[in-house]
């Protein structure tokens, strides 16, 4: 197998998970998917191929995205709940449109649907542990907008975290 550095060039998504993952789960099993922006039909394909792969095994599955880039803050809070609330509605075809229409600059749009397609038929409820923005660490005219959202089954949401 040969790597390909080029493909990964503009891609950090997983270097920003992995260090969270192993610090609850040293020497995880991960397989990572770079999954490039489709149409909304290609994307529900992959999240049915995902789902297909995971049925039946105890699995984590994360998707890794910001929100807006670089516009001021009260601008990146508004156009952020517009796409966290249609994760929260768990909407697969809501985020990707709200996304298009409101030009909501959510680099992780793809993976985002795709998760949210993969698990649709699942029982799950969706909450946002909590949302912020750089210019909270960084006084600054503009912001990127980030949110930390779960998914998970009803016996989860009542187990305290370990």
């Amino acid at each position: 197998m040969e790597v390909d550095e080029a493909a990964q060039a503009r891609e950090h998504s997983i270097e920003v998970q992995l260090p969270f993952l192993e610090y609850v789960l040293p020497h995880p099993k991960f397989v990572p998917l770079q999954i490039p922006f489709g149409t909304f039909a290609e994307l529900t394909r992959i999240g049915r191929v995902v789902a297909d792969a995971v049925r039946g095994r105890d699995t984590l599955l994360i998707a890794s995205t910001d929100f807006s880039h670089y516009v001021p803050a009260e601008t990146a809070r508004r156009l952020d709940r517009l796409a966290i609330d249609a994760i929260l509605s768990r909407d697969a075809k809501g985020l990707y449109d709200t996304v298009a229409q409101n030009d909501i600059s959510m680099c992780g749009i793809a993976p985002t649907t795709v998760l949210l397609a993969a698990l649709a038929p699942e029982p799950l409820t969706a909450r946002l542990l909590r949302w912020g923005h750089s210019g909270e660490a960084v006084r600054m005219p503009d912001v990127v907008g980030y949110a930390s959202l779960l998914l998970e089954t009803s016996s989860s949401a009542t187990s305290p975290v370990k």
